[in-house]
């Protein structure tokens, strides 16, 4: 699908690079992978300053307005690290005892799955239920193509 945008923001992101841009499509703030633009043409210049947007207010590269807050437990080495890593603007930390507890806006959860599962069992989510299931049936999926490897 072709589109005109207005070039704002580049991100490099976990190795893949990233435009925010104004679409007139649209009508509103995006955001494209570029190694999914196919061509680009260079067309008249436009001098629209970048404004703030949806895309900022929640976690990750998948953007838009937060539709719900998670809130996760760190412990041992993952607490540790994690206290000195900004994941959003809007990221409260609290202490407790040697445990960290973060909260943060989220609108869509891939990613922040896959960055609680990296801290493994040092990271449980506390809210919302239906992420903290969701991290569940996956470790769950992960021990079933570990039992099925065993049996082969």
């Amino acid at each position: 699908m072709a589109r005109t945008v207005e070039p704002e923001l580049l991100y490099n992101y976990q190795g893949g690079w990233y435009l925010r841009a104004w679409c007139t499509l649209r009508d509103d703030h995006r955001m494209f992978h570029l190694a999914r633009i196919s061509a680009a043409e260079l067309g008249e210049a436009h001098s629209r300053p970048p404004t703030p947007s949806k895309l900022d207010e929640s976690f990750g590269i998948f953007k838009g307005s937060a539709r719900y807050w998670a809130v996760i437990r760190f412990t041992g080495t993952a607490a540790a690290l994690v206290k000195n890593q900004l994941w959003h603007k809007d990221q409260r930390i609290d202490h407790q005892g040697d445990d960290l507890i973060m909260s943060l806006p989220v609108a869509d959860d891939r990613e922040l799955i896959m960055k609680i599962m990296q801290y493994g069992a040092q990271a449980r989510v506390l809210a919302p239920v239906e992420l903290a299931i969701k991290i569940k049936d996956e470790a769950r999926r992960m021990l079933q193509t570990y039992d099925a490897t065993e049996e082969e």
